[in-house]
């Protein structure tokens, strides 16, 4: 029995390790849309009053609390997301996160005071992307 288990948690470990993937940068985007880019080797995050300070060794940045609006990793250090569209430039699709499709739209300036407090997922063209709806 002892066997068995030792074997089934190593083919578990394994199976995660095949999942997990690789980042190499942690994105920080402030309120503005300045984004900044810091590799997560030897990263360390801490929080002294309202700021956040983060290191890696050879960079070192600093964010008022109130003004990060999020992190997110990257593999290269820069994102592609929904964010980089203009709101006029494009047909979106509207979808609930079962798949339900809640509408269709000329572009994204159009569907977002339609939608109600929620997540959703918009899709356009090829790409999408989750959104809260506040």
């Amino acid at each position: 029995m002892k066997h068995r288990f030792t074997i089934l948690l190593m083919m578990t470990f394994y199976a995660l390790s095949l999942m997990a993937y690789d980042y190499d940068y942690l994105v920080f985007s402030d309120n503005q849309g300045t984004l900044t880019a810091m590799s997560v080797e030897n990263l360390t995050l801490s929080i002294h009053g309202s700021e956040l300070l983060v290191s890696n060794g050879s960079q070192t940045a600093t964010f008022a609390l109130s003004e990060l609006a999020y992190m997110q990793f990257s593999v290269d250090g820069t994102l592609t997301s929904i964010d980089n569209i203009t709101p006029d430039n494009c047909h979106v699709d509207i979808y609930s996160p079962s798949g339900i499709k809640i509408g269709s739209y000329d572009n994204l300036g159009q569907a977002l005071p339609e939608l109600q407090t929620g997540v959703y997922v918009v899709v356009i063209g090829n790409k999408s992307q989750k959104i809260v709806v506040k």
